[in-house]
C-alpha cells in the first residue's frame, strides 16, 4: 500500500511506524498537516490510530484518502466493474487533449482516461482508491525488458520530467505509447496493494493550509501530530507531477504557487511558526510532535534546520524541543540521488524534532522495543 504511488521527499514507513508506537496508544487520533503520499496515515491505521491527513496538494490530499480510508477490496472490484461498464459506453472526444498529455498515451487508453476524469469523485472512498491506484501508474519507468510498467511511455524516471524533454526523449527512443487497457491494470494494481491486509479504522483527509487553524473537529483531540514539512527548497512538489495533476483537473503552476518553496530562512522560519501556532489548538495536554526535517547543504558547510527551528520555534511560539534525533538515510534511498552531482540542496541526514506544544504537560516515554520480525510476520498472516 505504501507503494501505491511515487512521490518526492516521502520518509521511510519504518520511521512513521517507530514514531507512532512510541508517541502514542491504539485508539489516539495522529495527524499528519503536511501528509505527502499518506505514509502516517497509513502506518497509524495500520497500528490501530485514528488517522488524520492533511496537505494543500491536490495530489498529496486524494493519496492520503486513498490510504486513510478502509476500503475493501471486494467496494473497490465492484467500482471499477461499475466504471467499466459506464465508460465502455462513453465516447470522450481527444481532440482537445493537450499535445504534451495526447503524445504519452495510446488512442485507447486515452479514451479510458478521459472517461474515468468525468466520473471519478475522490470525495468518496471507492472512487479515491480507484483515483490513488490510476495516479500510481499513471507513468512509470522500463522494466528490465525496456518495456512500459504504466499506461504511458516508458518515462525516464518515475516522476514526470518537463514536456519538451518527454517529447525529445519520445523522438530520440523512437517510443510508441503502449496499447494498454486501464481497467485491466488497475485490477492488477488491486490484487497486488490488497487493502484488506491494512486493518484499522477509516481516517479522515483535508484539502487544507496548514498555516490555518487546525480543523475544529480535532481541538484537543490529537496525542500525535507527525509529518515532514516542505524541505528547504529542494523540489517543486507539483513541478515533477503535471501528468498525475492533468488527471486532478489542476494547474501545476498554481498548484506550486500555493505550496511553500524557499530557500530562505527569514521566510521558511516564520512559515513553520505559523503552522505550529495553528495546529497547537487541536493538541492533547498529553500530547506530541515529532517534524522530520532535513539537513540543507550550503556553500559553507550543511545548515542543521532542526536546531535552528528549534530554537525559533521555542522563541517564538511556546512549544517545548524535547529532543532532536538524528536520522541517518543510505544515499540510495534519497530522492535527490537521481539528480546525481546536481543533487541541490538535500542531504543523508534527516532530523526528528521532538516537540511539545505550548499548554502540553507529557514528557518523552520510554523507546518501545520493537520486533521487525514480528511486525513482518503480522503482515504475511495479514495478507494471507
Amino acid at each position: 500500500m505504501h507503494s501505491m504511488c511515487s512521490y518526492f521527499a516521502m520518509f521511510p514507513p519504518a520511521l512513521a511506524n517507530v514514531m507512532v508506537q512510541w508517541l502514542s496508544e491504539p485508539g489516539d487520533v495522529v495527524y499528519d498537516p503536511f501528509s505527502g503520499r499518506g505514509t502516517v496515515p497509513l502506518e497509524a491505521r495500520r497500528l490501530g490510530r485514528v488517522a488524520v491527513a492533511a496537505d494543500l496538494s491536490p495530489l498529496a490530499v486524494t493519496l492520503s484518502r486513498a490510504k486513510s480510508s478502509s476500503v475493501s477490496s471486494a467496494e473497490v472490484a465492484a467500482r471499477l466493474a461499475e466504471l467499466e461498464t459506464a465508460c465502455r459506453r462513453a465516447r470522450p472526444r481527444i481532440n482537445n487533449v493537450p499535445p504534451h498529455i495526447a503524445m504519452l498515451f495510446s488512442q485507447r487508453t486515452l479514451r479510458q482516461l478521459l472517461a474515468l476524469r468525468l466520473r471519478l469523485d475522490i470525495g468518496q472512498d471507492e472512487d479515491a482508491f480507484v483515483m490513488g491506484m490510476l495516479l500510481g501508474i499513471m507513468h512509470l519507468n522500463a522494466d528490465s525488458q525496456g518495456r512500459p510498467r504504466g499506461l504511458s511511455i516508458a518515462m525516464p524516471n518515475t516522476f514526470a520530467m518537463a514536456p519538451n524533454y518527454v517529447r525529445r526523449y519520445i523522438d530520440e527512443h523512437r517510443l510508441e505509447p503502449p496499447e494498454v487497457d486501464v481497467f485491466g491494470a488497475l485490477r492488477r494494481r488491486l490484487e497486488d496493494l490488497a487493502p484488506d491486509s491494512v486493518g484499522g479504522p477509516s481516517g479522515r483527509t483535508y484539502l487544507r493550509d496548514a498555516t490555518l487553524r487546525s480543523p475544529a473537529q480535532l481541538d484537543g483531540r490529537v496525542r500525535l501530530l507527525l509529518s515532514s514539512p516542505p524541505y528547504l527548497n529542494v523540489i517543486k512538489y507539483a513541478k515533477f507531477n503535471w501528468v498525475r495533476l492533468w488527471m486532478l483537473r489542476h494547474d501545476p503552476k498554481a498548484v506550486d504557487a500555493k505550496l511553500m518553496a524557499s530557500a530562505s530562512l527569514d521566510k521558511y522560519l516564520p512559515f513553520l511558526c505559523e503552522t505550529l501556532r495553528a495546529q497547537a489548538p487541536a493538541m492533547r495536554a498529553d500530547g506530541l510532535a515529532c517534524l522530520v526535517i532535513g539537513d540543507v547543504r550550503r556553500e559553507a558547510g550543511n545548515l542543521r534546520l532542526a536546531e535552528i527551528v528549534s530554537d525559533t520555534l521555542s522563541a517564538k511560539t511556546g512549544w517545548k524541543t524535547l529532543g532532536i534525533v538524528a536520522d541517518e538515510l543510505p544515499q540510495d534511498r534519497k530522492v535527490s540521488r537521481i539528480w546525481g552531482t546536481r543533487k541541490g540542496r538535500a542531504t543523508r541526514t534527516d532530523r526528528l524534532l521532538l516537540l511539545r506544544p505550548p499548554s502540553g504537560t507529557a514528557d518523552l516515554p520510554r523507546v518501545p522495543e520493537i520486533d521487525w520480525c514480528i511486525e513482518r510476520s503480522r503482515r504475511e498472516v495479514a495478507c494471507c
